[in-house]
């Protein structure tokens, strides 16, 4: 009895389902990584927020130096 060596439909389906789960999971791991590093670092954004307020005249010098400085911690 003689093997094909030929790829049946369903051989391509598994193949394809596989590659697209190899693909979702690294996406999903990256994107987790992402969300981590910009969860972890939230001081960032506040100083930029904080000169945002200080830019729109919002707050005086001396409350944006002050919250600043609260900000390096």
């Amino acid at each position: 009895m003689h093997m094909d060596m030929q790829m049946n439909p369903a051989m391509w389906a598994m193949m394809g389902l596989w590659s697209f789960t190899f693909v979702a999971f690294w996406a999903a791991i990256i994107a987790l990584a992402v969300w981590a590093i910009n969860r972890l670092s939230p001081s960032r954004d506040a100083s930029r927020l904080l000169e945002e307020r200080y830019a729109r005249g919002e707050i005086s010098r001396e409350e944006f130096l002050h919250m600043k400085e609260d900000l390096k911690g």
